[in-house]
This record gives structure tokens, C-alpha cells and sequence, in this order.
């Protein structure tokens, strides 16, 4: 199935409409692993929580970043 998330070149209108992830994505990166939770994250960037886990997701999937918990269903 091809990842659609990275091909935006026919979307020049919702360029201004489109929320940029990168602060949220580096700042998951650094903390994510050092035992900080979910919402401790979401709480010091003022995100709802639903998009930081959302990212989490992302970036696990991406490899990005290491689950906490390793189950079946991470290690497919």
C-alpha cells in the first residue's frame, strides 16, 4: 500500500491549511525514550493528546524512534 502522507505536490491550496509536525516530531524524538509519558508530552507542548500519539505511531512506524513495549504486533 503506498504511503500517500508524503505526496503533497498537487496540494497547493492546503499548503496554508497544512499543520507542519516537525517541533512535535523532534521534541517526541528527544523525550519519547527517556521515560517521559504521552501526556507529559502533550502537556508541555499544549497538543491535544490524540496528536501525539498519532505521531508516535507515525514515527514508530517510520522507525524513527523504538517502542516502549515490544508485542507481537511491534515486532510485525
Amino acid at each position: 500500500m503506498p504511503n500517500y502522507s508524503k505526496h503533497t505536490a498537487h496540494f497547493n491550496k492546503a499548503k496554508i491549511r497544512t499543520y507542519n509536525y516537525k517541533f512535535i516530531d523532534d521534541a517526541i524524538k528527544t523525550t519519547y525514550n527517556q521515560g517521559y509519558t504521552r501526556k507529559q508530552i502533550a502537556v508541555a507542548l499544549r497538543e491535544p493528546e490524540n496528536r501525539i500519539i498519532y505521531r508516535i505511531q507515525e514515527l514508530i512506524k517510520e522507525n524513527e524512534i523504538q517502542p516502549k513495549r515490544v508485542t507481537k504486533k511491534t515486532l510485525m
